[in-house]
């Protein structure tokens, strides 16, 4: 059974709600979470690889594209995915740049989008959520103190 109020579920011998109080009145649908959209730009900086900006055969594309997936990790790891990928024919998003009259790729701007599951009524998480990425790069411990003459 589920609560109408909220969405928990109590234990089965239950009348009331174990965490908002509310008399349960009978099975009630569950709750199923409303999946949300969210789309982002996201831009790659290439330009200190130095690369041309022609890519003349399909392994010059691949070997740009795994420089972008090898920057573009940290956001994948929060979720983002991209809507194009920039190894297809139709991806628009190479940002080009002349130095020194080369035409070098400077970048590469990706629409990318990530979905959120609205949690049920009452199991919101806080409003400062550190991405599980961020928690891992925080919980390293690169540097201890050693007091002097040990």
């Amino acid at each position: 059974m589920v609560c109408g109020n909220c969405g928990n579920e109590p234990p089965e011998s239950s009348r009331y709600c174990n965490m908002c109080g509310n008399r349960l009145q009978g099975a009630r649908p569950s709750f199923t979470p409303k999946p949300r959209v969210e789309h982002r730009w996201i831009y790659v900086d290439l330009f200190d690889l130095r690369l041309p900006a022609l890519m003349r055969s399909e392994d010059d594309r691949s070997e740009v594209v795994s420089y972008i997936y090898e920057r573009f990790t940290p956001f994948a790891d929060e979720g983002w995915e991209w809507v194009v990928h920039p190894s297809e024919r139709e991806f628009t998003g190479w940002v080009e740049q002349e130095h020194w009259g080369d035409k070098l790729l400077a970048g590469a701007d990706l629409l990318c989008r990530r979905v959120h599951l609205d949690p049920a009524p009452g199991t919101e998480e806080a409003g400062h959520f550190v991405s599980e990425y961020r928690a891992r790069q925080l919980a390293q411990n690169r540097w201890r103190y050693r007091p002097e003459g040990r």
